[in-house]
């Protein structure tokens, strides 16, 4: 029996690129590539990695550590640019924060609110008056809320039902009439039932 040898075809290279010239950027909060890599594998980003250390938390924790976060609803924003299209970046009357609200059309809980982004209890429910509406047309709420449960009226607030970073603040510091309730046909507002309600806001 004769031994078989591979037969191989003799042909140049491939080409390697150059390299980029100048060092890599860094990640920012001193993140490494491993640890960004092991937090998203958890959900959630890199916060810091300075010490060597890897510091694993929720976007909403640093959002300077994360730039450019996705667009979303009902999210931390700074402008537009951080929402959804067809959400805005509001900040309400008199309470320091903003939170990306869609818009809606029929006032009330319902179809006509998006479902949030991310894990929330806290209910969407079309009530403020942004850009109009206020107490020339008070039964035209235009953007939604988060409902929730404000078990405190005074800082550091209460973060029950409302998304990791938010707080809910009592829906009785908003002094527009068309948002708090007050101009609200008797029983059909959710802050008329309970007092302690309440709207999810990131501070």
């Amino acid at each position: 029996m004769d031994a078989s040898y591979p037969i191989v075809n003799t042909s140049s290279a491939l080409p390697v690129p150059a390299p980029t010239p100048g060092p890599k950027p860094g990640l920012p909060c001193n993140c490494t590539s491993s640890c960004a890599a092991t937090c998203a594998a958890f959900g959630m980003r890199c916060c810091s990695g300075a010490g060597g250390n890897c510091d694993c938390s929720t976007p909403d924790s640093c959002p300077q550590c994360n730039p450019h976060p996705p667009a979303g609803l009902y999210v931390r924003c700074g402008d537009n640019t951080d929402c959804k299209t067809g959400a805005a970046c509001v900040t309400v009357n008199g309470v320091p924060g903003s939170i990306c609200m869609p818009s809606c059309k029929s006032p009330g809980y319902g179809d006509s609110c998006p479902a949030p982004d991310t894990e929330t209890t806290g209910r969407p429910f079309c009530d403020a008056c942004v850009n109009g509406g206020g107490d020339t047309t008070p039964e035209a709420p235009n953007y939604c809320i988060l409902v929730c449960n404000a078990t405190t009226g005074a800082a550091p607030f209460a973060q029950a039902e409302c998304p990791v970073g938010a707080t809910c603040k009592p829906l009785a510091l908003d002094s527009d009439s068309c948002d708090n309730g007050s101009k609200w046909p008797s029983g059909s507002h959710p802050c008329q039932v309970t007092k302690t309600c309440g709207f999810c806001n990131f501070p």
